[in-house]
């Protein structure tokens, strides 16, 4: 914990993932999305996807969620940040935010950058799955 409060993206991202390990519970997001947000903060592109995906998929207790994480317009510049540091899964969810926004055109890039990061993992295979 102290050494996400001096700042270090890595200590935060790691505190968020043992939450979201360990704490299999509802509200989990309550508890995680803090520690995202400060590692994505801190410059951790892939903890940016995550906040993003947490703010609009987690589990949040009653009256928790902060009003940003609600905000579609902070979804798609988290998603932006991350597909722009070159994290997959944010190219990837940045396409899944265009493509229910309606815009094809965004979403189908956003999906192709997936490839053009990482053509042989785990989020191009899914990107692939969208473009075909």
């Amino acid at each position: 914990m102290a050494l996400c409060r001096t700042g270090q993206a890595r200590a935060c991202f790691g505190l968020a993932r043992a939450v979201e390990i360990a704490l299999d519970v509802e509200g989990q997001a309550t508890v995680k999305f803090p520690f995202f947000m400060a590692a994505c903060a801190a410059g951790d592109a892939n903890a940016c996807t995550n906040a993003g995906a947490t703010a609009t998929r987690g589990s949040w207790i009653a009256g928790t969620r902060p009003a940003v994480a609600e905000a579609r317009e902070c979804q798609v510049r988290t998603y932006e940040t991350a597909c722009t540091a070159q994290a997959p899964w944010g190219c990837y969810m940045l396409g899944a935010e265009w493509a229910q926004a309606g815009d094809t055109a965004k979403a189908r890039d956003a999906w192709q950058r997936v490839c053009d990061v990482d053509a042989d993992g785990s989020a191009c295979e899914a990107a692939r799955s969208q473009l075909d």
